[in-house]
Protein backbone atom coordinates (compact mmCIF):
# COMPACT_ATOMS: atom_id res chain seq x y z
CA UNK A 1 0.00 0.00 0.00
CA UNK A 2 0.90 3.33 -0.63
CA UNK A 3 0.47 6.58 1.51
CA UNK A 4 0.08 9.98 -0.28
CA UNK A 5 1.34 13.16 1.46
CA UNK A 6 0.81 16.82 0.47
CA UNK A 7 4.36 18.40 -0.33
CA UNK A 8 6.04 21.15 -1.29
CA UNK A 9 10.15 22.26 -2.23
CA UNK A 10 10.47 24.35 0.81
CA UNK A 11 13.79 22.88 2.83
CA UNK A 12 13.28 19.85 0.61
CA UNK A 13 16.89 18.09 0.40
CA UNK A 14 18.13 17.78 -2.96
CA UNK A 15 16.97 14.73 -4.67
CA UNK A 16 17.88 11.16 -3.18
CA UNK A 17 19.95 12.61 -0.68
CA UNK A 18 19.72 11.64 2.83
CA UNK A 19 19.53 14.02 6.06
CA UNK A 20 21.14 11.79 7.82
CA UNK A 21 23.65 8.87 6.42
CA UNK A 22 25.60 7.01 9.15
CA UNK A 23 28.50 4.37 8.48
CA UNK A 24 30.04 2.61 11.01
CA UNK A 25 32.89 0.22 10.01
CA UNK A 26 34.80 -1.53 12.73
CA UNK A 27 37.73 -4.30 11.85
CA UNK A 28 40.10 -6.41 13.81
CA UNK A 29 43.37 -7.25 12.87
CA UNK A 30 44.53 -10.93 13.94
CA UNK A 31 47.85 -10.85 16.07
CA UNK A 32 48.66 -14.20 14.96
CA UNK A 33 47.86 -14.40 11.57
CA UNK A 34 47.36 -12.15 8.46
CA UNK A 35 44.07 -11.89 8.85
CA UNK A 36 41.17 -8.52 9.33
CA UNK A 37 37.69 -8.91 9.81
CA UNK A 38 35.49 -6.11 9.36
CA UNK A 39 31.85 -5.49 9.94
CA UNK A 40 30.02 -2.67 8.44
CA UNK A 41 26.41 -0.38 9.65
CA UNK A 42 25.55 2.12 7.14
CA UNK A 43 21.76 4.20 7.61
CA UNK A 44 19.93 6.02 5.82
CA UNK A 45 17.32 8.09 6.39
CA UNK A 46 14.72 8.73 4.21
CA UNK A 47 14.99 10.77 0.57
CA UNK A 48 13.09 12.69 -2.11
CA UNK A 49 12.99 10.63 -5.64
CA UNK A 50 12.99 14.49 -7.19
CA UNK A 51 13.03 18.11 -6.08
CA UNK A 52 9.79 18.96 -7.75
CA UNK A 53 7.20 20.56 -5.91
CA UNK A 54 4.50 17.61 -7.20
CA UNK A 55 4.27 14.16 -7.44
CA UNK A 56 7.46 12.99 -4.99
CA UNK A 57 7.94 9.78 -4.13
CA UNK A 58 9.81 9.22 -0.72
CA UNK A 59 12.38 6.19 -0.30
CA UNK A 60 11.88 4.62 3.39
CA UNK A 61 14.70 4.91 5.28
CA UNK A 62 17.01 1.63 5.89
CA UNK A 63 20.17 0.16 7.47
CA UNK A 64 22.44 -2.02 5.54
CA UNK A 65 25.03 -4.41 7.31
CA UNK A 66 28.20 -5.84 5.40
CA UNK A 67 30.37 -8.67 6.63
CA UNK A 68 34.11 -9.14 4.96
CA UNK A 69 37.52 -10.39 5.91
CA UNK A 70 41.10 -9.88 3.92
CA UNK A 71 43.22 -12.14 4.18
CA UNK A 72 46.95 -11.53 3.00
CA UNK A 73 49.01 -14.66 1.68
CA UNK A 74 52.01 -12.22 1.35
CA UNK A 75 53.20 -8.87 1.09
CA UNK A 76 51.77 -9.03 -3.14
CA UNK A 77 48.80 -11.12 -2.59
CA UNK A 78 45.58 -10.67 -1.06
CA UNK A 79 42.52 -12.45 -0.85
CA UNK A 80 39.19 -10.94 0.11
CA UNK A 81 35.59 -12.39 0.87
CA UNK A 82 32.93 -9.83 1.32
CA UNK A 83 29.18 -9.90 2.34
CA UNK A 84 26.50 -6.95 1.34
CA UNK A 85 23.49 -6.55 2.83
CA UNK A 86 23.88 -8.93 4.98
CA UNK A 87 20.65 -8.24 6.62
CA UNK A 88 18.43 -8.17 3.29
CA UNK A 89 17.43 -4.74 3.98
CA UNK A 90 14.74 -3.71 1.93
CA UNK A 91 14.62 0.20 0.00
CA UNK A 92 14.62 2.20 -3.32
CA UNK A 93 18.12 3.70 -4.32
CA UNK A 94 16.73 6.12 -7.03
CA UNK A 95 13.62 6.33 -9.17
CA UNK A 96 10.58 7.96 -10.51
CA UNK A 97 7.97 10.50 -8.99
CA UNK A 98 3.99 9.79 -9.54
CA UNK A 99 3.39 10.47 -13.15
CA UNK A 100 0.22 9.76 -15.37
CA UNK A 101 2.49 8.08 -18.00
CA UNK A 102 3.45 5.62 -15.22
CA UNK A 103 0.20 3.89 -14.79
CA UNK A 104 -1.43 0.72 -15.83
CA UNK A 105 -4.34 1.23 -18.12
CA UNK A 106 -7.23 0.49 -15.01
CA UNK A 107 -5.25 3.46 -13.72
CA UNK A 108 -3.26 1.99 -10.96
CA UNK A 109 0.16 3.30 -10.80
CA UNK A 110 3.58 1.47 -10.98
CA UNK A 111 6.88 3.04 -9.99
CA UNK A 112 9.67 2.84 -12.16
CA UNK A 113 12.43 2.31 -9.34
CA UNK A 114 16.27 0.94 -8.77
CA UNK A 115 16.08 -1.37 -5.54
CA UNK A 116 18.94 -1.94 -3.72
CA UNK A 117 20.35 -5.21 -4.57
CA UNK A 118 19.57 -7.75 -1.93
CA UNK A 119 22.61 -9.79 -0.04
CA UNK A 120 25.21 -10.77 -2.03
CA UNK A 121 28.62 -12.44 -1.64
CA UNK A 122 31.92 -12.19 -3.56
CA UNK A 123 35.66 -13.20 -3.41
CA UNK A 124 38.28 -11.25 -4.86
CA UNK A 125 41.92 -11.53 -5.74
CA UNK A 126 44.37 -8.66 -5.18
CA UNK A 127 47.52 -8.70 -6.51
CA UNK A 128 49.87 -5.50 -6.04
CA UNK A 129 53.01 -5.25 -8.57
Amino acid sequence: SRIYDISTGDSRRPRRQSQWLVNIRPSYDFSSMPLTVYGQAMYYSERFSSDSNTNVTIYPAYTQINLGAIYSVSDDLELQFHISNLNDADSFTEGTSVESGLSFSDGSYHGVARPLLGRAMKASITYSF
